[in-house]
């Protein structure tokens, strides 16, 4: 602002900009000539920069006046990338995740890792990533290898100088070994005098993924409900996970819901006997006299 903006000598606008990396450099002068007392000037900042900005003027008289300003440009959240698995994956091979964080201020980006580990038995642990160097290059990144059977969740989170942040998570199952079924020892070589199938399949196998579980009465499948006759069974549990490993548990049993068949001959019932007689009861013989009263 001037009020003898007409007899300016000079008006000079000099923007500086320094990326992360490089030195600053001289973007732009601009020399401008006032149209009244209260003129102003426009540029557009395109990239994402520290900017420092140099004002002078000076009036025919000689009298000048310098300012400087400053600020930061950042309207970028940083840019996460994950790779070597995908979200919600099952498999039975090694996983190498790949972290890639992309910033325009990398040296003073934070960068969080966290997760966890989930083993078979529901234990849960927190994992150990290696160090994760974020100040040397505008695209960091990181791999780490997981070979343990388990469940992982991971998440990844950035925040920029300009207090920008970005997340990004993953969930996979890493389960190289085949389903665990649960005790069948209660029909296990034992002898039975009535036969009900008791056992709760979700609870009797257990695996890191969804398995598809199957039981076999003597070879067939068995619904679980169905009479059986008597005698010598084989009752097996099969199960088959998510990524085709396979299991399966088989006992003999013995079923006899009959109590035993007692046959009497050489007399009938209510029968009066004069002599002797030999009496056969089941496989058990004796011998008794009876006489007519």
């Amino acid at each position: 602002r001037e009020a003898f903006y007409r007899d300016m000598n000079s008006v000079k606008i000099s923007i500086y900009k320094k990326k992360d990396g490089s030195g600053e450099v001289l973007e732009k002068t601009m020399d401008m000539t006032p149209r009244s007392a209260n003129d102003s000037v426009s540029y557009t900042f395109t990239d994402d920069a520290e900017y420092r900005m140099e004002f002078s003027a000076e009036d025919k008289c000689g009298n000048k006046t310098e300012t400087k300003y400053s600020f930061i440009k950042d309207g970028t959240a940083p840019i996460i990338v994950l790779s070597g698995v995908s979200n919600y994956d099952k498999t039975d091979k090694d996983v190498t995740l790949a972290v890639s964080v992309d910033e325009a201020f990398y040296t003073s980006n934070k960068v969080t890792l966290k997760g966890t580990r989930t083993d078979i038995d529901g234990n849960t642990n927190d994992i150990d990533f290696n160090d994760f160097v974020t100040n040397r290059a505008k695209v960091s990144n990181l791999e780490q290898l997981f070979k343990e059977d388990g469940i992982y969740d991971i998440t990844v989170t950035s925040t920029d100088k300009a207090g920008n942040s970005s997340s990004k998570s993953v969930h996979f199952t890493i389960d190289t070994t085949d389903p665990e079924i649960g005790d069948l020892s209660k029909y296990d070589g034992v002898k039975l005098n009535e036969f009900s199938f008791e056992l709760d399949l979700d609870s009797l196998v257990r695996d890191l993924t969804v398995c598809d579980i199957s039981v076999y009465m003597d070879g067939a499948l068995y619904d679980g409900s169905s009479d059986i006759a008597d005698g010598s069974h084989v009752l097996k549990v099969e199960a088959v996970d998510e990524l085709g490993h396979k299991a399966y548990k088989e006992v003999t049993f013995v079923l006899d819901s009959k109590g035993p068949n007692i046959i009497i001959s050489n007399v009938e019932d209510g029968d009066n006997l004069l002599e002797s007689t030999e009496i056969t009861r089941s496989r058990i013989h004796f011998c008794r006299e009876f006489r007519r009263s």
